[in-house]
């Protein structure tokens, strides 16, 4: 075949100014034959990409290059999807990328490099059970054919729900995982066979003894929460040491704090036995003195108490192994001179749970119940008499709800959907309905376990260790900054500030004030303990706390009542009279001063509260339930009038332009006169102290905050 030249010349550049011509087909070339046919067929695609080179946009090369994208597989969403790197750009250890191959398919075989399990998936990337194999054991083999996939054992459960990384991908040291065999088989811990550090391996393979019961011991271990819902080891939890017999060991410590103790055979620590870091371990082994059981607790040394219940007059009273103690602050005493038949059952250990029902409309709204073991005794409220019958056990008056209760507190319906009392065993809570004696049960892993609970000011406590959790008493939900330490908030425990924040503590403090009074400059000045809030009237800055020693030396703490007149700041405490220069920014103590009560007032102390009212001259006087009025511009000075208050004692008074208000435990009750306050016989409405007028929303909130995120009752 014949190869046929076809060229055409270019044009000169004089043609192109002349019109075009038509240009004749030469004789001389014809086209014939397959070569016509293959030179035209050319020819028509070389006029198309030219015609196209003038048509098309310039990025015609990069449209034609860009074909759609096919869209992520799961498994490249699983892989991308989880973070590998910081926001700082450094590289997150111990996170799990799952391997997917060319097609975007899970890998058959997948393996976490950090724990050195590998384990075979099926094609969702769900791990196929039976399969996993630890470091060390050889890799699984993916290629046999898949089984019909048995459901997970409780075993496999327990251990994939096991959180092993935090949500930024961190992984989570100190989380405990259980091991399952070949059958993915897990077990229950056996009673008794427990090792501690440096003690050796248990011998597992011994045969299985019919198992006992756990011991109130082993109770107690096994419900402290040591790790969070996250998976997270909780640092600071206390946990009880058992014998091979599952019985408290004779000495106890607290890795936390360094803390060793004895205790007795049901787990209570034997006062006086306390040992602090670096000063050795106590000696156990010798018998307790003949005072061990009448000897004094100090609830301001990390004690955990058992029980928390308040009475119908709102005293709180705090329940520890064979002590108890009455309100926020004051010495220990023992439960048998409250409740002689707690002591008759020593056998059943320590009070479990305690709590008062308040219910008007319930027949025992003014009984006690206190719950030991498996039994439930019930007293009259006033008397402190055991109600007849009682003891009995716990499923026959509150059917439903377990023994060897944690803790318990009453719910009155607006906080709950009815009247109820609320039962905590371990993460288990169970809501009693007092009239239908029904249960519902649930579990809140996210509260810590709760040793005992408390219901103060409308609001729900939750106390494990010597600290505590406010908590909403329908769902458990917990909002605000917790733990707090219960010494900053719920006793009086001089020279102990664990809490930065003294102004928080001070603000939101349930311990009832010593006195209150304002200066010259219009400073209100509340006192309690070692420290006093202090507030400019009129100012938007709010109360700030600070020393009472650091402003007033001489009286170094616990001002019993306080009051100012004539320039002057009068403080008393005790039986004397320390009197300051009110002037300026510094408070000087006047010369002479401290002097004795009797001499400047005419009246002996203990004193519980004073006040004068703007530019009166008398003074009035309140000690127990009796007021007196003393006029100040007399010599020498004595009582001129006396009358009789509504209330039993009151902890301090304070007269002020919008008229008296006088403190009775955490409440104040407002009085527009002294001669009001004296000649009233009906109590007033009750406002909250921390809540009123420090503006505490109980949970390191200010009010307007409190109210946004949980109402007024939450």
């Amino acid at each position: 075949m014949s190869i046929i030249n076809h060229y055409t010349p270019p044009l000169s550049s004089a043609a192109t100014d002349n019109p075009p011509t038509t240009i004749s087909p030469r004789p001389h070339l014809r086209y014939k034959g397959p070569a016509a046919a293959q030179l035209l067929s050319q020819t028509l695609c070389l006029a198309l990409a030219l015609a196209l080179s003038h048509a098309a946009p310039q990025n015609l090369e990069v449209m034609v290059k860009d074909r759609p994208e096919r869209p992520k597989t799961h498994c490249e969403k699983h892989r991308d999807g989880d973070q590998t790197t910081r926001p700082s750009g450094q590289p997150i250890v111990g996170a799990f990328v799952p391997q997917c191959d060319e097609q975007g398919l899970y890998r058959a075989s997948q393996c976490h490099g950090s724990t050195g399990h590998c384990w075979c998936v099926d094609s969702r990337g769900q791990e196929r059970a039976g399969t996993r194999k630890g470091p060390g054991t050889g890799r699984p083999k993916c290629d046999e054919p898949d089984r019909p996939e048995r459901p997970k054992t409780h075993c496999e459960k327990h251990r994939d729900g096991v959180q092993m990384t935090s949500p930024s991908g961190q992984p989570i040291v100190g989380a405990f995982v259980p091991q399952c065999d070949e059958q993915a088989g897990g077990r229950q811990e056996r009673a008794g066979t427990r090792k501690g550090p440096g003690t050796g391996r248990p011998k597992c393979d011994e045969p299985d003894r019919p198992e006992r019961p756990k011991t109130h011991c082993e109770q107690h271990r096994d419900g402290v929460q040591t790790t969070s819902p996250s998976g997270q080891r909780i640092v600071g939890a206390f946990v009880p040491q058992c014998d091979e017999q599952g019985l408290y060991r004779a000495s106890q410590c607290h890795g936390s704090t360094g803390h060793c103790w004895c205790v007795d055979s049901r787990g209570q620590e034997r006062a006086g036995t306390r040992k602090g870091p670096g000063t050795g371990r106590p000696k156990c082994d010798e018998p307790a003195g003949p005072d061990h059981h009448g000897a004094q607790l100090d609830r301001c040394e990390e004690i955990e108490f058992d029980a928390i219940a308040p009475d119908a007059k709102r005293i709180t009273y705090f329940f520890k192994g064979d002590h108890m103690w009455s309100g926020f602050h004051g010495p220990s005493e023992l439960i048998n001179g409250s409740y002689k038949e707690l002591d008759d059952h020593h056998h059943l250990g320590h009070v479990d749970a305690a709590f008062c029902l308040h219910q008007p409309n319930d027949e025992d709204h003014l009984h006690t119940y206190f719950f030991l073991d498996n039994k439930v005794f019930s007293y009259h409220e006033h008397s402190h008499s055991l109600v007849e019958g009682f003891p009995k056990d716990i499923s026959e008056v509150f059917p439903g709800v377990p023994d060897h209760l944690d803790a318990a507190v009453e719910c009155p319906k607006g906080d709950c959907l009815r009247d109820s009392v609320i039962f905590f065993k371990g993460h288990d809570v169970f809501h009693f309905d007092t009239h239908t004696k029904k249960v519902k049960a649930s579990q809140w892993d996210h509260l810590p376990n709760c040793t005992s609970a408390l219901r103060w000011l409308d609001h729900y406590y939750c106390f494990h260790g010597h600290q505590f959790t406010r908590f909403h008493p329908w769902s458990g939900t917990v909002t605000g900054k917790y733990p707090k330490d219960a010494r900053d908030f719920f006793m009086k425990c001089p020279n102990f500030s664990r809490l930065s924040d003294h102004t928080e503590r001070e603000r939101c403090s349930h311990v009832p004030l010593d006195a209150m009074t304002s200066d010259d400059l219009e400073k209100a000045l509340a006192f309690r303990g070692d420290y006093y809030l202090q507030k400019t009237e009129g100012s938007n800055d709010g109360w700030h706390a600070f020393p009472i020693a650091h402003t007033f030396k001489d009286l170094q703490s616990d001002v019993t009542a306080a009051f100012s007149y004539a320039g002057h700041l009068h403080f008393i405490k005790d039986e004397q009279m320390f009197v300051y220069q009110s002037g300026g920014e510094q408070y000087q103590l006047v010369e002479g001063f401290p002097k004795p009560l009797k001499d400047e007032l005419g009246i002996e102390g203990p004193l519980d509260a004073a006040f004068v009212c703007g530019e009166h001259s008398i003074l009035h006087v309140i000690k127990g339930n009796q007021m007196f009025d003393i006029e100040l511009t007399t010599t020498p000075r004595g009582v001129v009038m006396e009358s009789r208050l509504p209330f039993p004692k009151v902890d301090a008074a304070v007269c002020s332009p919008d008229g008296i208000r006088v403190f009775v435990g955490a409440d104040y009750f407002q009085y527009e006169t002294p001669m009001l306050l004296a000649n009233s016989r009906i109590v007033p409405e009750p406002h909250k102290t921390s809540l009123e007028m420090f503006g505490c929303g109980h949970n390191g909130t200010n009010v307007s905050q409190s109210l946004t995120m949980h109402g007024p009752n939450p």
